[in-house]
């Protein structure tokens, strides 16, 4: 079955596109929000918090753009601060880089008799820092 591209679709699946539409379902979250007692929540305030919660959850902020309608990759990167935690799955990628390297760097020091001191780029940063 296929998807609707929208969340909220009339029931033969077509979009709500007028203004007047987009009012009355926007009326009718309200009604409900108000009804479970939400009196400070917008439809807004449920746009944001979804958001907020697949960004939690790990869905790319790319995906998170496109399934808000984002004009931008800068109107997502608002939630970005939310998951801090995926970002260290870069940095561990960059942990394995790094010691790749630095197997590199000592094979082509053995194999050019040169100290691997001499060669590697780590070696190179603790001696510029000194």
């Amino acid at each position: 079955e296929r998807l609707p591209e929208y969340v909220f679709v009339r029931e033969d699946g077509r979009d709500f596109t007028s203004e007047a539409d987009r009012n009355r379902l926007s009326c009718a979250v309200v009604n409900a929000m108000r009804g479970a007692g939400l009196t400070d929540a917008s439809f807004h305030t449920l746009r944001h918090t979804a958001a907020s919660w697949m960004v939690a959850a790990g869905v790319p902020l790319y995906e998170v753009g496109k399934i808000l309608g984002h004009s931008t990759p800068i109107m997502t990167q608002r939630y970005a601060h939310l998951a801090p935690e995926h970002l260290r799955g870069a940095v561990a990628a960059l942990d394995g880089s790094t010691a790749r390297m630095e197997r590199f760097w000592r094979h082509e020091a053995e194999a050019s008799g040169t100290a691997a001191s001499t060669v590697s780029p780590t070696a190179a940063n603790s001696q510029i820092q000194q």
